[in-house]
């Protein structure tokens, strides 16, 4: 009996140990979350650029030549304290298209061309290594996911083309940022997968340029 007696005593002080430590480790832990909070790096800005589109179609008959859109939105970026280490995310209006000759094979159109434009909601996340943040002048490396959305197509002929709604591409790329207000990239975006079908499969890749105002 005294021995059991002791085997519960001993139990417990060992649970309340446990248990108090658990809960200096979980209240260290929300301590670290709030002051990485408080002290995390959160600008708001404003992005616009342009870029051209180079499509690739798998028919030798078929020419594409390359196509300059635009696009414009706000940007949110969220930098780790004491590091060059960014996160951006943007959610922007993107106008793009492509341009096509020689689809007489493939459609009953009397000209050899074919345009076809399109508005996307685009919502590209990148991370950022920035060398030098610290300077007036500094120097940056990003890569991340892309998600574009169609919300409205203009095909200026009846062409038999299916472009895909939702597609998701890779944006790798790099540039300056200037007094820590201006940054200015150029990056190169290349798909997931098929952009359209006409029927024969469609890719596109593109170069964009663009410049972020940090407020």
């Amino acid at each position: 009996m005294v021995q059991s007696i002791k085997f519960y005593i001993f139990a417990s002080k060992v649970i309340f140990f446990v248990m108090k430590k658990s809960l200096y480790i979980i209240f260290q832990l929300f301590a670290v979350f709030f002051s990485l909070n408080a002290q995390a790096q959160v600008r708001f800005g404003v992005t616009g650029g342009l870029l051209v589109n180079k499509v690739n179609v798998e028919n030798p008959k078929t020419m594409a030549d390359n196509y300059t859109g635009w696009y414009v939105g706000p940007t949110l970026e969220v930098g780790v304290p004491g590091t060059g280490i960014k996160v951006d995310g943007s959610v922007l209006y993107t106008r793009n298209g492509a341009k096509f000759r020689g689809l007489n094979d493939t459609s009953n159109i009397d000209e050899a061309s074919y345009t076809h434009e399109a508005d996307y909601v685009s919502i590209p996340v990148n991370l950022k290594l920035v060398l030098g943040s610290s300077r007036a002048v500094a120097v940056y490396v990003s890569a991340g996911p892309q998600f574009d959305y169609v919300i409205s197509e203009n095909d200026k002929h009846d062409c038999s083309v299916t472009f895909s709604k939702t597609q998701m591409s890779f944006n790798v790329g790099g540039g300056v940022r200037l007094l820590k207000h201006l940054q200015v990239g150029v990056y190169y975006n290349f798909p997931t997968g098929h952009t359209a079908k006409m029927p024969e499969i469609i890719e596109n890749k593109m170069w964009h340029a663009n410049a972020v105002l940090f407020f």
